[in-house]
């Protein structure tokens, strides 16, 4: 209520100015305490806009590699974020990653079975995953096909 209480105090000021109540030096402290307000709102502005571009900067060094470019990221990236790879599918072997046009990328593998099924001759998938990426951090896997894979 500090705030309601402030603009009523302004407001019967404003009402003294008009009437002529308020003498000359009581308008210039109270002009000069306008200022000082306003000095404090720039400068709060100011550190709100450089908490701003501080935390921009930040993100940006830390939002990690270009998966645009970067194959191992991009094969990190995607393990990680699709829940197929984190929650059925264990360590892979053979990974190849090859791009295509327009952010299109297709990775191959052969990964276990995550939990490893108990008197089973299938251990593993092969995956072949293909998907885009779309922006330099962030890929999406767009079909995954997984084929069985058996010793007999």
């Amino acid at each position: 209520m500090a705030g309601a209480d402030e603009t009523r105090k302004i407001a019967l000021a404003g009402r003294r100015d008009l009437d002529g109540a308020n003498s000359p030096a009581e308008q210039s402290a109270r002009c000069s305490g306008w200022s000082q307000r306003g000095v404090r709102l720039m400068k709060a502005r100011q550190v709100f806009i450089a908490g701003l571009l501080a935390c921009a900067a930040f993100s940006s060094a830390a939002s990690g590699p270009d998966l645009t470019q970067d194959d191992a990221a991009l094969i990190r990236h995607i393990k990680a974020t699709n829940e197929v790879f984190a929650k059925v599918l264990g360590p892979c072997t053979a990974d190849t990653l090859s791009r295509g046009k327009a952010g299109k990328f297709t990775y191959s593998g052969t990964c276990q079975i995550n939990p490893l099924p108990d008197n089973s001759d299938c251990g593993s998938y092969k995956v072949t995953a293909t998907g885009t990426v779309d922006t330099n951090t962030w890929a999406t896997v767009r079909d995954l096909r997984l084929v069985l894979q058996c010793s007999a």
